[in-house]
């Protein structure tokens, strides 16, 4: 129950991978109460798939909270986003030169990456 993933949200302080599955009611209000209490600071990659509630303040939230993240997976997957907030998310990232990884499920290079290849 959304109970029980709140409580270990909340007390998993050093968690660095965080991955959940399907049947889930994770909302955007959620995410900001667990960030409030638990700022994942040690958090490295967040894969959430399929999400029909979350929106792009998630991810707002967990970039400006999660100080080590690095790679966001699973976001083309939401309802909650449309393709050109991916699309300007991508852009913000690169522009602001952040180390951070938007991960497709499809790990299709022309989805939402912004991490060109070494020369």
């Amino acid at each position: 129950s959304l109970h029980y993933v709140g409580f270990l949200l909340v007390n998993c302080i050093n968690v660095k991978k965080l991955t959940i599955g399907l049947n889930h009611s994770i909302d955007d209000d959620f995410m900001a109460k667990v960030l409030a209490e638990n700022p994942l600071a040690h958090l490295k990659e967040f894969k959430l798939l399929f999400s029909t509630r979350l929106t792009i303040r998630t991810i707002r939230l967990l970039m400006e909270r999660c100080p080590l993240l690095d790679t966001l997976s699973g976001l083309e997957t939401w309802h909650g986003i449309q393709r050109q907030e991916l699309v300007t998310l991508s852009e913000k990232i690169k522009e602001s030169n952040l180390d951070i990884y938007l991960d497709s499920i499809h790990n299709s290079r022309e989805n939402i990456s912004t991490h060109s290849e070494p020369s």
